[in-house]
């Protein structure tokens, strides 16, 4: 199984959605990281799951919520690009891609 790395914008849009979720419906956050922590765990395991977004990167979505957590399948690991809303303009995370 590769290892996983975060980027620290990834990690802080996770943290900014739980907390957003949350401030709307008490324990919804503690949900969602569950939901994404869940998505991680597909990601690891089965690696190619996600569908391809361009060439680089691959998309999986958190169950029940409208985010989908991108990333990059890298030789050596699992690159996690972001934790995108659906709403948010597509592609924001390119820059980040390695």
């Amino acid at each position: 199984m590769r290892r996983v790395e975060i980027h620290p914008e990834a990690e802080e849009e996770f943290a900014q959605a739980a907390f957003y979720l949350d401030a709307e419906r008490v324990g919804y956050g503690d949900v969602f990281a569950d939901r994404v922590r869940d998505a991680y765990e597909i990601v690891m395991t089965y690696p190619r799951a996600g569908k391809l977004v361009g060439r680089r990167a691959r998309r999986i979505e958190v169950s029940g919520f409208r985010y989908a957590v991108i990333y990059q399948i890298l030789p050596d690991l699992i690159f996690i690009l972001a934790i995108a809303h659906h709403s948010r303009r597509p592609g924001f995370w390119r820059s980040r891609l390695r």
